[in-house]
């Protein structure tokens, strides 16, 4: 029982680590000055910037169940 106490404790800080890395990683591309890119660099950083906002909203969405609130963007001009 405690060996598996400890496996779990271990696999736990493992994830954590992970996710920190990756929110690391995450935050850099996010923030990185774009004017210092080259066209290529810029062009990868933008669709990584992209990814990461369309993986974040769709966190936000499922862990609000894909709820929207009922104001749905029907182009209908109502308020």
């Amino acid at each position: 029982m405690l060996h598996e106490c400890k496996l779990s404790l271990e696999e736990r800080k493992i994830a954590n680590e992970e996710k920190k890395t990756l929110w690391e990683q995450e935050q850099k591309v996010m923030f990185c000055d774009l004017d210092t890119l080259d066209p290529s660099q810029k062009t990868y950083v933008i669709a990584m910037r992209a990814q990461i906002a369309a993986e974040k909203m769709a966190a936000f969405n499922n862990a609000f169940g894909g709820s929207n609130g009922g104001h749905e963007a029907s182009g209908g001009g109502e308020i």
